[in-house]
């Protein structure tokens, strides 16, 4: 007997813990959905964002847009990459929404650019920095580093330079005989 009531209270106590991480787990999930009524705060915030630091004439960071975002690091990135953007097409299901709109004006009269994350983020994040960086790169302003942009262009958004200096051949293709003529004219000179 005493067996048996230790593996139901060992049973129950599982249960009890296995209801409570489902629990959490759904917690969790739901705190970490975004859905596209969060695009209109999304862009508001990145677009504040570009605007405070062209305002006050300070340089633009992804750390500052992800700040700006609300978000947390993880997230922006995840969005970034695509991996909210289904959150989308199920946002037009679930409302009855056509699948080829591209807003849609809620209960509240609000407009809502049903686009996905990653665009969002490119267009209002990633863009905008990579344009900086670029425009620093080509400018003799003081105070401002090439070598710290060209830097942020290598670790941000992936640019390379090419190592290998360009090849240099030195044959003549000819097609006719008339380049043959001038060919040899300029040779001769």
């Amino acid at each position: 007997m005493r067996n048996t009531e230790a593996l139901e209270r060992v049973t129950s106590q599982y249960a009890m813990i296995e209801e409570g991480a489902r629990a959490l787990v759904e917690q969790r999930n739901n705190a970490r959905k975004y859905n596209a009524d969060f695009i209109p705060l999304l862009i508001e915030r990145l677009k504040a964002y570009s605007e405070e630091c062209e305002h006050e004439n300070k340089p633009m960071t992804m750390a500052g847009f992800i700040l700006a975002s609300g978000v947390p690091q993880s997230t922006f990135y995840e969005m970034s990459n695509g991996d909210y953007d289904h959150v989308i097409e199920e946002y037009k299901i679930i409302h009855g929404i056509e699948p080829t709109a591209t807003e849609y004006i809620d209960e509240d009269g609000v407009i809502i650019p049903l686009v996905p994350f990653s665009e969002v983020i490119q267009k209002n994040a990633r863009l905008p920095l990579q344009n900086q960086l670029e425009s620093n790169c080509y400018t003799q302003q003081r105070g401002v580093n090439p070598a710290g942009s060209i830097f942020g262009l290598k670790s941000v958004f992936g640019f390379t330079e090419d190592s290998q200096p360009a090849r240099v051949t030195n044959n003549l293709v000819i097609a006719d005989g008339e380049q043959a003529r001038r060919a040899l004219e300029m040779l001769t000179r």
